[in-house]
């Protein structure tokens, strides 16, 4: 009986797109702490179960060696480039203008736009709290306990107090249902109350698609230049009804829009690392949510050192397409 738990621990773990990758525990200690038919069945995990998964599972994030393209658009009438991202030791982005090079593409063909024609900026020089929108998604399935939830609110709190200024946020709540538990609003206080627990809400399935989907759908009619989805979440996907992961990446291509995913216990992996790659995102995975909010804090430092390129000579407002290359990385930008 052991042995056929053991064979179809690893098949679920498969599916979660999981394994043990540096973590001091064992397989075994998985089938003697946890019930399968329970986390299948009841999405619900014990603390026996979660502590046997928390010593064999390892970490696993993009957060080195990147630089990703998170927004474009007219700031004060001028065009604007946004990319952030981390060197290989994984310091932010800090690139001069000696390292890049800019490219417009004028009737067909790219043509350089000359070193005194753009500026680099950081974000602190801007005082204007429409540069950024957030979608702040967050997990309430039955496996959230809630220090996980404290943690994960932890973590987009961070977020909040490193972009306030120059940032706005909806927040997202999801279980078997979406709950829109709070519009747009540049108030950091608001904020703050906002994502804090809720104990009214009735924790149950993981509908993860249908929270990123309604999240990108809501940043789509969003005006700032840097539109992100931020989704924290312990499960893998097993109740939406209304978007597929196609139809995911579908909205973030159209639009631009990042999604970043914060993963802990049983989130699936691969599909954290391909939707990071699908959408010009981050990810992070720790299989404990303590574990994953001490390494967002290098994510927090990659999304207040994102680096604006800013076109200054009028002459180039008519462009829709730029090409920036940074560490020979050509990265486009489209204006809409």
């Amino acid at each position: 009986m052991k042995k056929l738990f053991l064979i179809s621990l690893v098949s679920l773990m498969v599916g979660f797109g999981l394994s043990g990758c540096g973590g001091g525990g064992s397989i075994e200690s998985i089938a003697d702490n946890c019930d399968l038919a329970t986390i299948v069945k009841e999405n619900s995990v014990s603390d026996e179960c979660r502590e046997a998964v928390e010593a064999f599972f390892g970490d696993a994030d993009n957060l080195s060696d990147i630089v990703v393209p998170v927004g474009q658009g007219l700031v004060s009438d001028r065009p604007t480039l946004f990319l952030a991202g981390a060197t290989l030791v994984g310091e932010p982005i800090a690139y001069t203008g000696a390292d890049m090079k800019l490219e417009a593409l004028v009737d067909g063909t790219y043509v350089t736009v000359p070193a005194g024609d753009f500026v680099i900026k950081g974000l602190d020089e801007y005082n204007l709290s429409n540069l950024i929108s957030i979608s702040s998604v967050l997990d309430y399935s039955s496996s959230m306990r809630d220090d996980d939830i404290d943690n994960a609110i932890e973590i987009f709190g961070d977020i909040y107090h490193a972009l306030d200024g120059v940032f706005e946020s909806e927040i997202i709540l999801f279980t078997t249902n979406v709950i829109n538990k709070l519009p747009f609003s540049s108030d950091l206080v608001v904020l703050l109350d906002g994502i804090s627990r809720d104990n009214t809400v009735v924790r149950n399935t993981t509908a993860l698609l249908d929270g990123m989907g309604t999240a990108l759908e809501d940043l789509s009619t969003r005006t700032a230049p840097v539109r992100l989805v931020v989704v924290a979440t312990d499960g893998q996907e097993n109740a939406s009804q209304s978007y597929t992961k196609e139809e995911v990446y579908a909205i973030s291509k159209a639009h631009h829009i990042p999604v970043i995913i914060l993963g802990s216990l049983f989130s699936d992996v691969d599909f954290m690392m391909e939707t990071a790659d699908e959408t010009n995102g981050f990810f992070i995975y720790s299989y404990a949510i303590l574990d994953l909010k001490a390494k967002a804090k290098q994510l927090v430092d990659i999304l207040s050192g994102i680096q604006v390129v800013e076109v200054t000579n009028s002459s180039w407002n008519g462009v829709k397409q730029y090409k920036l290359t940074v560490d020979g990385k050509p990265i486009v930008f489209e204006l809409e």
